[in-house]
């Protein structure tokens, strides 16, 4: 394996950011790109016809194998060519690893079962457009029902793009991942939630650590921060990149991706006022349970699981259960 040394100085830095700028504010309400689509866990939770387990692990394995064709096509095992050959396959064979595009393409695939629930139909129907600008621009985003969790497909562009974020950072930059965690709420405090949607979600918080946790783990999992993977993805052999192991979501995905567990917060009381209203309204007409947290074993799991990480991905119901 080349020396981890060897990795750091080869991933480019991402650009810094300055989250609290104007441009970003402008940014930030416009540019449809740069934002991860707000997802509805409560309205469709018994709609979903089977589990997507499958098929996302389908989808990302057959990204990842061609990821691995392109790198080996290098005459060594060169970091840089492998991490830069992931990203774009991951992607989508785009250039740049941006989690709204994973989310469009995921929502799109006809083998992955989702549902769409239209923002005039959502628990969020009632909040307005200038406190959640993106519900109308750029609508809700696509759910999944994976283990008996409704899952977004949004999670999956945080888990991939924002868990780059982590691990580039805390490589490159040598920056702890506690930072880069205070990082990811900052960007929930702005402009992927209380700026564009009115909405912070801890579940995004979760899907970013895990998603470092993946990264970590392509080549050396001993730094997996929760010490639960021993075998790398990847294993550099005869000078070539060679496969340990298949990607499966279901070490990463939890009840704590659910923001029906993980429950959400808000930027206004009013807002708040207005989406338990409709929770409670939904749970009168559907005759079940829909109180965050509607599976609070899960939120038990999740404390168990993350550990000391846990105040910082768990939102504060799903923390005492």
């Amino acid at each position: 394996m080349p020396a981890m040394h060897t990795l750091i100085s080869c991933i480019k830095a991402p650009a810094k950011r300055h989250l609290f700028s104007t441009t970003t504010l402008v940014i930030a309400v416009f540019c449809n790109n740069c934002l991860a689509a707000e997802i509805d866990s409560f309205s469709a939770r018994d709609a979903y016809p089977s589990d997507a387990l499958s098929a996302i692990n389908s989808e990302l394995n057959r990204r990842f194998n061609n990821a691995l064709k392109q790198a080996n096509k290098a005459p060594s095992c060169q970091p840089k060519i492998l991490y830069d050959a992931l990203r774009y396959h991951l992607a989508g064979e785009q250039d740049k690893l941006v989690g709204n595009d994973i989310v469009s393409q995921l929502g799109q695939l006809p083998n992955i079962p989702t549902v769409l629930v239209q923002r005039k139909t959502s628990v969020y129907r009632d909040i307005p457009i200038w406190s959640g600008i993106d519900l109308y621009t750029g609508g809700l985003g696509a759910t999944m029902r994976i283990d008996n969790f409704v899952i977004g497909t949004d999670k999956i562009g945080h888990f991939l793009a924002q868990g780059w974020q982590y691990f580039a950072e805390t490589q490159v930059q040598h920056k702890g991942l506690d930072e880069m965690m205070h990082w990811g709420e900052q960007t929930e405090d702005s402009y992927y939630g209380f700026w564009t949607t009115g909405i912070y979600s801890h579940a995004d918080l979760t899907a970013n650590f895990n998603g470092y946790r993946f990264w970590q783990r392509i080549i050396a999992p001993v730094s997996d921060p929760l010490h639960q993977f021993h075998t790398p993805y990847l294993a550099c052999e005869n000078g070539q990149w060679v496969k340990q192991r298949n990607i499966d979501m279901a070490d990463y995905i939890d009840g704590a991706w659910d923001e029906g567990n993980n429950c959400l917060e808000f930027s206004s009381q009013s807002i708040k006022k207005s989406v338990e209203e409709n929770i409670a309204l939904l749970s009168a007409h559907n005759k079940q349970q829909l109180n965050c947290p509607i599976q609070p074993q899960s939120c038990q799991h999740a404390v168990d699981k993350y550990q000391g990480y846990a105040k910082d991905l768990l939102q504060t119901k799903c923390l005492k259960q």
